[in-house]
Order: structure tokens, then C-alpha cells, then sequence
């Protein structure tokens, strides 16, 4: 498939159909609105961006394994992909060690980089090791949006389902 040459016939068709119902009487104005549909105005340039490739890390069971995260971890943190294991990129192994040394750190990575789990694994890590049969707060989670949060909420569940399940 030619992407820029599906914008140019998508673009081109929207252009002449834009201006097929265009009657502008004044000379002025009709040259300055012909100008400005001809420069694009009604579409912006076309952004493309490239899919980033992640390096992959090992998986939460191999973090479990090491005796860095709570057994518990293994069978909550599952996913569909290679028999249930959820692998991990690197900078979220790296995100996630720094939280159990309890450091602090910023996670700075595009869409679908899995930032999410490096809050959500150390967070419930943490609460397995400290007494989760007592009824305490031991976390509070913070979204800014509440399209994130209802996302992050359904991810939650996922994840407390396969600990149900396993």
C-alpha cells in the first residue's frame, strides 16, 4: 500500500469536494480562500512516526525466581503471550529493581512501553510482603485523566483475575 499516495487521493477528494459547494463572489476574497486551500488548510501535513522497538528483558516469573519480587507476582502479573509469562523491556526491569531498592525514578518511554506495570509489579510486590490479610492502605494509585483511569482500572482487574484463576 502507498500511504502518501492514499493522503494525496483521500486529500485530493476531500479538496474537491470542499470546494465543489464553494461560491465566493468577491474577487478578493475567493483568490485569498483558493490560496489557502491550495497550501492545504483544511488538512494538516501528514505525521509519520516509527513504531520504536523496545529491548526485551526477562519475565516477572524470572524476577520472582531471583527472589526479588513476592511468589504471589508470578501468578498475578500474566498475560495471553508465550504461556502466560509476562516478558518485560528492559527499561521496565530497570524501573521496576530501582522501586525494590526504593529509589526513585521517572520512566520516560512512548505509548504501549508498559509504564504502567512498572508502578502497578513493585506496588503490589510491596503489599504481599507487608501483611496483605490486614485491612490497611498500604497504596494509593493516582491517575490524571479518568480515561487512564478507567483503563488502568480494567488492567487491575485483568491482572487480579489471573491471581484468582492461578
Amino acid at each position: 500500500m502507498d500511504a502518501f499516495g492514499l493522503l494525496d487521493a483521500v486529500t485530493g477528494d476531500y479538496a474537491t469536494y470542499a470546494q465543489s459547494f464553494l461560491r465566493i463572489r468577491d474577487p478578493d476574497i475567493a483568490r485569498y480562500v483558493t490560496n489557502k486551500l491550495s497550501e492545504g488548510a483544511l488538512w494538516p501535513p501528514p505525521l509519520v512516526h516509527l513504531a520504536p522497538s523496545y529491548q526485551e528483558s526477562g519475565a516477572v516469573d524470572e524476577l520472582v525466581a531471583a527472589g526479588l519480587l513476592h511468589p504471589l507476582c508470578g501468578k498475578i502479573f500474566r498475560g495471553p503471550q508465550r504461556g502466560g509469562a509476562i516478558r518485560l523491556f528492559r527499561q521496565q526491569e530497570q524501573a521496576i529493581e530501582a522501586a525494590l531498592r526504593r529509589e526513585h525514578y521517572i520512566l520516560i518511554t512512548g505509548t504501549g512501553s508498559g509504564k504502567s506495570l512498572t508502578n502497578l509489579i513493585p506496588t503490589v510486590d510491596h503489599v504481599l510482603k507487608h501483611n496483605p490479610d490486614d485491612a490497611k492502605v498500604r497504596a494509593i494509585i493516582v491517575y490524571p485523566m479518568n480515561a487512564l483511569i478507567k483503563s488502568q482500572f480494567a488492567a487491575v482487574q485483568r491482572f487480579a483475575g489471573c491471581w484468582k484463576r492461578g
